[in-house]
């Protein structure tokens, strides 16, 4: 850890800036505010505690210098340090645990996913001393020793490991605040990660072609997430954005990502290493869809607005308050079909017959027995809305013939309410049913208020699926999950001297 005139360190995460003349930083790889004097201190420091080292392995001459001929340094190195330097950085990266399953780039919408779980950002505090070991790594006394060709290298695959595993624990660290500034930081450590890659691949390959292929798809992923931050820097911005265009570069950085996942399963590398990498790449994938999804909805609901897109997703995430990005993300783009059909911008499946509401509310509400006896409500109020539902064809065989059976296929309709909790049932109609014929013909809305939804596609098809299974009538069930559709109902506020109650239908 050398200090220059012209190059400060941070004495955080031990990245390089240029000295400027107000002597006041705030690093550009961990985000952390830092002066000169902090990082003359933490250097200071540190030099102390690798003379302290050398000193306890090979005496005071040693660290001094001259008295020490070369075959001696090098017999020193192999026995007397570099068993202790990989020890312990082996025993530093025992931290980072699985780490690799996890993904490096948040998403900058949504409830938070499991992040905090990530080791990276757990051990973070612990990742951060790993600044101890890099600085004896890179220190002149220390790779005076190393003689050999095959010692240097021994130290630079080590100093690169900690250097590594530095950088990934910034990327997560700055990516988990979800801030412009935070994926700026992020995209410039992977930067850094994306270039030691490239400079070492070449010799890597020519050593090892498994490991070299694994290496090169390793690279590719960090230039797509290194892109994919550019992205997400506009994303949180305070200015209103076209959702379409970074729609399109999402999609591409999406199929990027699925690439190098292809090409690490691919590389012929051990399955232990390549596997939870594997699994970290494709939740960064599916993290571009879950995006895609919110700016659609933005520019479905809000881009007409001016409304920046993180004022959008405040408002639909206290809305929505779902467990997970993901879940959340399919729930805010079931609501855009919602929206543009409400404002007529698109024809519906709808039942608009309300002509039920007040008989309805009449036998709900409770009445005086003979007159005399129990409590008589009064309907305060009755809100007609059209409610969302879940709509599915689904397609079966049945029996026919009286003696010689033969399976002939048929098709009804099933809805699951799209407000209601996940786990209910879905209700499959009849055939001919006038409520599936109203549902399959489209027509707009008739401009009453209208329910969003709560529910997500893939809750919709386990109840649809449950149900037909259920059904002793329906042979070889196959469902397709059409979209939403739209029915009338009502919502009566009933009181009484017992007090008030809401009922629904």
């Amino acid at each position: 850890m050398s200090l220059t005139t012209s190059q400060v360190r941070c004495p955080f995460c031990n990245g390089a800036h240029a000295a400027n003349a107000a002597g006041s930083y705030e690093c550009e790889y961990c985000l952390q505010p830092f002066t000169v004097q902090d990082a003359q201190k933490e250097e200071s420091r540190l030099t102390a505690e690798i003379e302290a080292w050398l000193q306890q392995r090979v005496g005071a001459s040693g660290v001094s210098g001259g008295t020490v001929d070369a075959s001696s340094r090098s017999y020193i190195f192999q026995n007397k340090m570099l068993p202790d330097i990989r020890r312990d950085v082996d025993r530093a990266l025992e931290v980072l645990g699985d780490h690799a399953q996890h993904p490096l780039v948040e998403l900058p919408v949504g409830a938070p996913s499991n992040g905090s779980s990530n080791p990276l950002l757990a051990r973070r505090p612990e990742v951060m001393r790993f600044k101890d070991l890099q600085a004896r790594l890179s220190s002149e006394q220390v790779t005076s020793f190393a003689m050999s060709p095959e010692d240097q290298s021994a130290v630079h695959s080590m100093d690169r490991r900690i250097a590594d595993a530095m950088h990934l624990s910034n990327v997560v660290e700055a990516c988990s605040g979800g801030a412009t500034h935070g994926f700026a930081a992020a995209r410039r450590n992977l930067g850094v990660l994306a270039e030691d890659i490239a400079e070492q691949l070449p010799a890597q390959t020519q050593a090892d072609p498994a490991h070299g292929a694994f290496q090169a798809a390793m690279l590719e992923r960090f230039r797509a997430l290194s892109d994919l931050c550019e992205v997400y820097e506009a994303v949180t911005s305070p200015n209103a954005i076209s959702g379409a265009s970074l729609m399109d570069r999402l999609q591409g950085l999406h199929d990027r990502l699925l690439e190098a996942r292809g090409q690490v399963e691919g590389s012929g590398h051990s399955p232990a290493e390549t596997f939870p990498h594997m699994l970290g790449i494709q939740r960064e994938a599916e993290g571009c869809s879950d995006v895609r999804r919110w700016l659609h909805a933005y520019d479905a609901i809000a881009g007409r607005s001016g409304v920046a897109f993180a004022g959008f997703v405040s408002e639909m995430e206290a809305l929505f308050a779902a467990e997970g990005a993901h879940t959340m993300s399919e729930m805010v783009d079931a609501c855009v079909d919602v929206v543009r059909a409400a404002r007529g911008e698109i024809a519906v499946g709808v039942i608009d017959d309300f002509s039920w509401v007040g008989e309805w509310v009449e036998r709900t509400r409770e009445k005086r027995t003979l007159g005399l006896f129990g409590a008589e409500e009064s309907a305060d109020q009755v809100d007609e809305f059209f409610l969302p539902v879940w709509v599915a064809d689904v397609s079966f065989s049945k029996s026919s013939g009286a003696v010689f059976k033969e399976g002939v296929e048929s098709s009804r309709v099933a809805l699951v309410d799209a407000c209601g909790p996940t786990s209910q049932k879905a209700v499959i109609l009849e055939e001919q049913s006038p409520v599936a014929n109203a549902l399959t013909a489209e027509r707009q809305l008739a401009g009453r208020a209208t329910a969003l939804p709560r529910g997500t596609p893939g809750a919709a098809e386990a109840a649809f699926k449950a149900a037909a299974a259920a059904s002793p009538t329906l042979l070889n069930p196959k469902l397709k999950v059409q979209g939403i559709r739209f029915v009338a109902a009502a919502v009566a506020t009933l009181s009484s001297k017992k007090g008030s109650r809401q009922v629904a239908a």
